[in-house]
């Protein structure tokens, strides 16, 4: 299956829920100091599309001649543009650039666009970041680390003369971080020449999915769980506690699906078709069996966050399997709703469909492989996707730093406040005076209750400032080992 690229969504109610013959070309450079090449990467699934941003000058890397690659992942679990999407703009590539990296970004497989009048069209089928996609991200790479050339047979060096592969990073953006990790988990004595990873703010596993999302918020006027962010009450109050060792304490109890409200489930594909399920699952707050909304929301008694009297509508992932079209749900919601229609994933297929893409169960495998890599997790005090855990703040978070921890891998939270502030002093902008600096390594039960407390401030305008500073703390210290 291709998809041709665009904004792709899911409609859940309540919740928070053949390739191109093209050659290689340049791309015309959009400012005199970044340069931009598009070039297609063989891989097992058929010729992928990259586009590769670096500098235009041969003494403008990081270390004069040299610097470092950085391979993108974007979030959601779609497909992304070599042109830019969703939170990510070429703007923000070339930021990257000026830094004296260079940056790699590529098509999922079946993914197909056009650009100022060109049609990059990849090869393969595109899978919703399953085996394919794991596939197509270790040969590119392969590609970065200089262990595999263009299509055409061109190293990365005959485009970038001063990628260094030796320093090589990936950046995974939000959900990218899974699609990084499992990658890591599969091909890591492969790739075990990578570097350094960052990662933005990712879901790590499946009952993330189950928790609400910032764009659940009833009512982003008001500051209904009094959090300091009025877009931060999208939380599932159903969800419970979270605990390390048990993940969340679902009230599965209250788990419902119903068929005779007329009220349905609207799921889009990356073809741009869609499923409906004819029926709501939710947790049901009242115990009414009955799916209340007022105006398309369960914010009943309007004071803008969900309660345990309310109900809440559990979101699923679209996908396809065996040819058909299906929605994945969090596995302990699918395993206490064994009555579903054919159109939810079944139990087998849903725990089979989040073993490739949970970056909490690939974490372990990958570090035995790659003892030597390090990480930044970049997060802020209002995340881009999750709302705020009572009790468990930034449970996702820490999750991730505990694993990365328990593996004996190098691990901070958030960049060195140095690094912050020479790149927003470029930018003109002051650091915040709150922006806390982590010492690396700290034991867990240093940061587990001050999670909050050491994240950085918001940052919905400046996230690519942070992550870039990462990137350089990051690239600076594979440089000086």
């Amino acid at each position: 299956m291709f998809i041709l690229l665009a904004t792709i969504g899911t409609i859940i109610g309540c919740d928070g829920g053949s390739g191109s013959n093209h050659e290689e070309e340049a791309a015309a450079s959009p400012t005199g100091a970044v340069a931009n090449t598009f070039v297609q990467i063989p891989t097992d699934v058929g010729k992928i599309w990259a586009r590769v941003f670096y500098p235009e000058g041969v003494n403008e890397y990081r270390y004069g001649t040299a610097g470092p690659v950085a391979v993108y992942i974007d979030g959601s679990t779609t497909a992304w543009s070599l042109n830019g999407s969703g939170k990510t703009s070429l703007e923000d590539f070339e930021k990257v650039v000026r830094e004296g990296f260079v940056v790699i970004t590529w098509h999922l497989p079946g993914t197909t666009e056009m650009i100022e009048g060109k049609t990059y069209a990849s090869d393969g089928t595109f899978d919703y970041r399953g085996e394919d996609s794991i596939a197509a991200l270790r040969d590119v790479l392969k590609f970065a680390m200089g262990d595999l050339s263009s299509a055409e047979g061109h190293p990365l060096t005959s485009i970038a003369p001063g990628a260094d592969s030796d320093n090589v990073g990936v950046i995974g953006f939000s959900n990218g971080g899974n699609l990084a990790w499992a990658t890591l988990d599969q091909h890591g004595s492969e790739l075990s020449q990578l570097a350094w990873y960052v990662g933005y703010e990712t879901p790590i596993d499946n009952e993330t999915r189950g928790v609400g999302r910032i764009h659940s918020d009833p009512n982003n006027s008001t500051d209904g769980r009094e959090t300091g962010f009025t877009t931060d009450d999208g939380f599932n109050p159903h969800a419970g506690s979270w605990t390390e060792e048990e993940g969340w304490d679902f009230d599965t109890a209250k788990l419902v699906y119903n068929t005779t409200s007329g009220k349905t489930m609207k799921f889009k594909f990356a073809d741009g078709t869609a499923l409906t399920l004819p029926g709501m699952i939710f947790f049901d707050g009242n115990g009414n069996n009955y799916p209340d909304q007022i105006a398309g929301s369960c914010d009943i008694n309007g004071n803008g966050k969900f309660d345990t009297t309310e109900d809440f509508t559990i979101g699923g992932n679209p996908v396809e399997i065996a040819g058909e079209k299906k929605v994945v749900l969090p596995i302990r919601v699918r395993e206490a709703m064994p009555n579903l229609p054919s159109q939810v994933a079944t139990v087998t297929e849903t725990i089979e469909y989040w073993s490739k893409r949970e970056m909490a169960a690939s974490i372990p495998v990958a570090a035995a492989q790659n003892p030597n890599l390090e990480t930044i997790l970049f997060y802020s005090k209002l995340d881009h996707d999750l709302p705020f855990f009572p009790g468990s703040p930034h449970a996702h978070i820490y999750a991730g730093y505990a694993l990365h921890m328990d593996n004996g891998l190098w691990v901070r939270l958030n960049p060195a406040r140095s690094y912050v502030k020479d790149l927003f002093s470029k930018e003109g902008v002051t650091i915040p005076e709150t922006y806390a600096e982590n010492e690396p390594n700290l034991p867990k039960s240093t940061v587990r209750e001050v999670m909050h407390d050491l994240a950085a401030p918001d940052a919905t305008n400046h996230y690519w400032l942070y992550l870039t500073a990462s990137m350089n703390e990051l690239a600076d210290r594979k440089k000086n080992q």
